[in-house]
This record gives C-alpha cells, structure tokens and sequence, in this order.
C-alpha cells in the first residue's frame, strides 16, 4: 500500500477528486492531510481510484508491438532500419535432422512473459462494520473544572489544550469552550481568554491577554505565565468561577441502579436539549430550501450556527452509553479541544464539550438517588 502522505500534493489531491466520497468527505480528507492528522483508512479509501497504482497495472499489461513501435518512432522521427532487420531476420539456430519418411509430431507450448500476463486488479477489502470506541476505565483519575453556581461540569484533556472565550464569526474565532451564556450580562470573557494545557494529566492554566484577567486563588496572572493547577483550587475567568479537580468516576459509568437522564446544553443560548433513551439523532442545520429539517436543529442558534453543516453529525445510544460520529462536515467537529476525525466513533462521557463549526453543546447527565 502507497503512503499517500508522502505523494506530491497535486497528485494526491487529483486522487482526493477523483475518489468515490462525496464533497464533504473530499474537503474533510484534504483538511486531514493538511493537519497531518490522515490515516491510514483514508489511504485505502484514496487507493481505490489511486493514480499511481493505475499507473502500475497499466505498464504491466500494456505490451508494444513491433508495428506500433515502428509507427511511433516514425512520428518522432527516429531511424526504423534496425527494427526492420530485427522483425525479418532469419532464425539461425541449427535444426535437427529428421526421417523424411516420419513427420515427429511436436508440441508447441506457447512461452507466457511478465508483461503479457493480464493484470486483475485485487477485489475490495472486505467491509468491516465500526465498532464505537468506548473509553476504557482510566488508570489515573481525570480531572474537570466545575462552573459555579450552575455546576456545569467541563471536561479536560490528559493531553493537549482547550481554549475558553466567547466567539466572535467576524474574525471567524469559536473557542473550544463558549462562556457566552454565562457572561451575557456582565460581558467580560474576552474571544480568547485563557487556555488549560494538558500534559500527561498534570494542567496548566495561561492567560491569553484578556481584558479582564484570569485569577487562581486571587492571584492575578500575567500574560504568558503558565500556572500548575491542583486539585481544590479555585480560578476567575471575569466574573465566571470554576473549580479544579478529580471527576467522580461514576460518572464514566454510571451504575445501574442511578436513574440518569442525558441531555445537551447549547452553551451559546442555554437552552437544553433531551437525549432519548434508543435510537440515533442527527446534529445540524435546517434548510428551508430543500425541507431539510434534522433531529437537532441548531439553525436557531445564531451566527455561531451558521458553519453548522446540514448533516453535521450523528448521536446513537447503545445502552445507558452514547457515542458520537461526524458525518464529513466543512468545518469539523471536536470534542474537548481533540479533533474527531472522518469515520470515527467517540464514547461521551458527562462533561464533554462538543464544538460544531464553531456552535459547542455540553453533554450532560441529571440523576437520581445518588
């Protein structure tokens, strides 16, 4: 199998275009590719109609005759006589004295060479079904903030950053996580606000120039000053508080005995969302013009909706578990920060903050008898 990451650009994006997936799935291979965050699906996807391979089997079965190799040399030009001798020569080789009286019957077996053997190009690998990556039990704890008084529950990544503000589509800025609803009153989350690094489960917590400054434990920080955060400690982003530590590990997995009811918080409005307890929804954007109207509509969200794809993504439940599918949307789908890639099924877990193009939802659980 060719790697297709190290193909020229234009011949890979030639085989992107003439690749059997739709548009979107076409713009979301190439945006991969870009990122570097292809795989190697994608190149088998790519390497059904790759050019490279074409080209392969063609040289193998082609095979010039004499004929048209002296036409061709013909056209450019190119002397023919020694191809001439070549095709009359007389076959020298010795022949072997024979009875006039008895004809030996000889039997000719035709000599097949490499280049006339037909090429027969491989059939499809076998389709597998996807299997929905679940999340397996965590070695170390994991660790969130918690929003108060709402108690919203933000989720944050073992490794890698997530990014709190508030969007802003003039400047096409969406941050991973929106505290538009929370700050609506008092306005002072600027677009980019702060981060939160994580590296190997140990976060770190950076000012990006706000306005209004990010505080721990009343301790103002400077531009560009990264924080060690521990468990307990209490951080100011504006008038938003948060409060760091452990996620509690039923909510992993809650048992069987909780009743548990899951929804979604659009976080740019507030409003909420109810998950069914079976079946699968489909996340996007409504479109009058074709009748188009999905389970969740996200049309109404405002101008951060407005990257949301028609058929942006898809939510199945198996169990008292949902996962989560992007369906080759322009502008991509991640979940805490992490980009979700084509043909991937994510587990979700309560706290987890799915950004759409730029519209972020927060799944979340309500329970009883805890």
């Amino acid at each position: 199998m060719y790697i297709c990451r190290q193909c020229p650009r234009a011949t890979r994006d030639r085989c992107i275009a003439q690749s059997h997936t739709s548009p979107s799935s076409k713009e979301m291979i190439r945006r991969a590719f870009e990122r570097r965050s292809d795989t190697e699906e994608m190149w088998r996807i790519l390497q059904i109609s790759c050019l490279l391979v074409r080209e392969e089997q063609e040289a193998k079965t082609y095979h010039e005759s004499a004929l048209a190799r002296r036409l061709r040399l013909a056209r450019n030009g190119e002397k023919t006589e020694g191809l001439e001798e070549e095709a009359i020569a007389p076959d020298t080789t010795e022949s072997v004295p024979v009875s006039p009286t008895v004809k030996p019957v000889q039997t000719i077996r035709p000599v097949i060479r490499e280049v006339d053997r037909v090429g027969v190009k491989p059939p499809p690998p076998p389709v597998v079904e996807k299997v929905p990556e679940r999340r397996k039990e965590p070695e170390a704890e994991l660790f969130s903030l918690v929003l108060e008084p709402s108690k919203r529950r933000i989720a944050l990544p073992t490794d890698g950053e997530i990014v709190f503000g508030r969007p802003d589509p003039n400047v096409d800025f969406f941050p991973d996580i929106d505290l538009t609803c929370e700050d609506q009153v008092r306005l002072a989350i600027s677009r980019r606000h702060a981060k939160i690094c994580g590296d190997r489960n140990v976060h770190f917590i950076e000012d990006m120039g706000s306005t209004n400054g990010t505080r721990v434990n009343t301790q103002l920080l400077e531009l560009g000053q990264r924080h060690m955060l521990r468990q307990g400690d209490r951080i100011a982003m504006g008038h938003c508080l948060f409060v760091y530590g452990p996620t509690p590990r039923w909510l992993l997995n809650p048992p069987p005995h909780l009743k548990a009811r899951f929804y979604f918080l659009a976080t740019s409005s507030g409003q909420r969302i109810d998950l069914p307890d079976q079946g699968e929804l489909i996340i996007g954007r409504s479109d009058p013009t074709l009748s188009f109207v999905p389970d969740i509509d996200l049309r109404y969200e405002g101008e951060v909706s407005e990257r949301v794809a028609r058929r942006h993504a898809k939510i199945t439940r198996q169990g008292r578990t949902h996962f989560l599918e992007d369906l080759g949307s322009p502008h991509g789908t991640k979940i805490n920060g992490t980009p979700v890639l084509l043909e991937q099924t994510v587990q979700l877990s309560p706290g987890d903050h799915i950004w759409l193009g730029g519209c972020v939802l927060a799944y979340e659980i309500e329970t009883q008898g805890i």
